[in-house]
């Protein structure tokens, strides 16, 4: 390899324009380990626009595996990942003969979703340097699916130590299912422990129970908040009723020691921790915890699942809330009662009187943001203030719940891939325009779950596909766009074969695939302003679960009757598990399919 030979040959600005003209294959590679960014960048966008991908593929493996260049490596890395599927071709070849940089090669290979890369990889497993073993290990757990789990399994089998450790990580972060039997083995295995816990939290079989429960008062922080996150699995909403029900005894028979670790827990550094400890202690009924989880309203990733937890307690859980110290003073009935109208007006949300606590908790930091002495001063500022406007944007962002995850709700899923999508494929002729509208997408999961489905369902390539995410909060559409999530976002262990579609970071976090951010584009939009929707193009299938249950009548009304507008003759209403149309109009047909029962629109 010609090492440096852009360095010496100009400015970088001549060195780029260079590469970028090229039509030698060597010039590409060699600029691949320039000085320069810039001429790294232009090598990497020339090398993946290379008239013969194949060709170019293997060229970048070689880099892979002959240099000790970091920059040239992660310049290879990346052309790689963006050729696609011709990389995956070129570095399973390349791991038919044994090379000295093979850690790279499985490496590069976990960062496709390409379930023919898990031959190789497998075969990595059975590699005599341990540190290559693991490098396949965490490739199988990013890449996923049946077979990938099948041979980790029987790596953790096998195996000790660090490779028994990483595959069993891999399996959870993979959100495999395994038999409890097997996992409750490694839970008595002190370095594989917490990875066991979580397995067992996947597996949602009341056998782990016990094991779980007593996890709760484990000596090490990391065990506990597994078996946190653990039990929340049996208890949240992909689990059955007849779990929710066994957990909800096993915690409410908890001694103090264990409650106190779940308080504690509620402090915890990972969001997802935070979440799942107020959960349990909702369904446990903990009362003792109430001041703690009024604390927590405000936390814009674990604030729903507080809420959640008081209502579990009932009458009691909100007036015990209710008295819970604020600093931010109290609330009273007339401010509320603006408050509420101000909210209803706006955006159609509505507050009952027992919930006065909830907007006190949440809406204390914007007391502070904007220097109001109380609430009165601070409805005053919402009424008649110059920033008035912006402000309850403000508002809106901080009291709105977004509570939301990957493949949530996984029947309903399944029936718009299985039923919808070939329903509508079938009356279209082929290249049409499909368009699904994720309304109240929140932090963007679900409209990203959509364009997953309607890429595995397959028979779309030639389609103009579109899915539109609205909501009305500026902060979670940021995060939408971002398109980078924690392992909170992946606890529902339901379609499995989607997770190809994510990529595991270096950070630790998911990151949706370029291929599904394509087909995504995101947009501020409040449901209840009429004219805005009238906007929104048509639309094949709507999606909006769990928005109509915060809305007050009259806005429901509103909301639905634009999403009969907005829809296509034949068109798809699919809502949350515990919403319906009952009451507020009988314009949809209602469909019964295998997986769900949907509204559709006559035409």
């Amino acid at each position: 390899m010609a090492e440096r030979r852009h360095t010496a040959a100009g400015d970088v600005d001549a060195r780029r324009r260079a590469v970028a003209a090229t039509w030698d294959a060597g010039e590409v590679i060699a600029a691949l380990a320039d000085d320069s960014w810039r001429v790294r960048k232009a090598a990497v966008d020339r090398a993946v626009r290379w008239h013969d991908a194949g060709e170019m593929a293997r060229a970048l493996v070689d880099v892979l595996a002959a240099t000790d260049d970091v920059g040239a490596r992660n310049a290879a890395l990346e052309a790689l990942e963006r050729l696609g599927a011709p990389a995956v071709d070129a570095l399973v070849a390349a791991l038919e003969v044994d090379q000295p940089h093979r850690k790279f090669l499985l490496d590069a290979l976990g960062g496709f979703a390409d379930p023919r890369a898990v031959p190789a990889l497998a075969r990595g497993l059975d590699d005599p340097d341990p540190n290559v073993q693991v490098a396949a290990a965490e490739a199988l757990g990013r890449i996923g699916g049946p077979a990938a789990e099948a041979a980790l399994l029987a790596c953790a089998d096998r195996s000790g130590g660090m490779v028994q450790l990483t595959a069993l990580d891999a399996l959870a972060q993979a959100g495999a299912v395994v038999p409890a039997t097997r996992a409750l083995r490694w839970a008595d295995v002190p370095v594989v422990r917490v990875s066991a816990l979580r397995l067992l939290g996947n597996a949602r079989d009341p056998a782990a129970l016990p094991t779980l429960v007593a996890a709760l008062g484990d000596r090490t922080r990391r065990a506990r908040e597994a078996a946190i996150e653990a039990l929340a699995r049996y208890v949240d909403d992909g689990a059955t009723d007849a779990q929710r029900a066994l957990v909800a005894r096993e915690l409410r028979a908890l001694g103090r020691p264990a409650v106190d670790h779940l308080i504690e827990a509620l402090a915890a550094r990972q969001p997802e921790v935070r979440r799942a400890a107020a959960l349990l202690l909702g369904v446990g009924q903990h009362r003792a915890a109430v001041a703690r989880l009024a604390e927590l309203l405000g936390d814009p990733d674990a604030g729903a699942a507080a809420a959640r937890a008081i209502d579990a307690m009932g009458p009691a859980g909100h007036r015990a809330a209710a008295t819970a110290p604020d600093p931010a003073g109290d609330l009273s009935d007339a401010d509320f009662a603006a408050l509420a109208e101000l909210l209803r007006a706006r955006c159609g949300l509505q507050f009952e009187r027992d919930a006065a606590y909830l907007l006190r908790r949440r809406l204390a930091p914007r007391l502070a943001a904007v220097g109001a002495a109380s609430f009165r001063d601070y409805v005053r500022l919402l009424q008649h203030g110059p920033d008035r406007e912006r402000e309850l944007d403000a508002v809106i962002d901080a009291v709105t719940t977004n509570e939301t995850y990957f493949f949530r709700e996984a029947y309903q899923l399944r029936a718009f891939r299985d039923e919808i999508l070939p329903t509508l494929r079938a009356l279209r002729p082929r290249g049409d325009r499909l368009t699904v509208w994720s309304a109240g997408c929140s932090t963007g999961e679900e409209a990203y779950t959509i364009a997953m489905l309607i890429v595995d369902a397959g028979g779309f390539d030639d389609w103009d596909v579109r899915v539109i995410g609205t909501d009305i909060s500026s902060r979670v559409l940021d995060v939408a766009r971002a398109g980078r999530y924690t392992a909170n976002s992946l606890r529902s262990s339901d379609l499995p074969e989607l997770r190809r579609f994510l990529r595991r970071t270096d950070d630790g976090t998911w990151e949706v695939r370029e291929a599904i951010r394509d087909l995504v584009v995101f947009h501020r939009l409040n449901l209840v302003d009429t004219r805005a929707v009238l906007r929104m193009p048509d639309c094949d299938v709507v999606f909006c679960r769990n928005v109509l249950i915060y809305l007050d009548r009259a806005s429901r009304a509103r909301v639905v009757a634009s999403f009969y507008d907005r829809l296509t003759a034949g068109g798809y209403l699919l809502l949350g598990h515990s919403e319906s149309l009952v009451n507020v109009t009988t314009a949809f047909e209602i469909e019964t399919l295998r997986n769900d029962t949907v509204y559709r629109k006559v035409g």
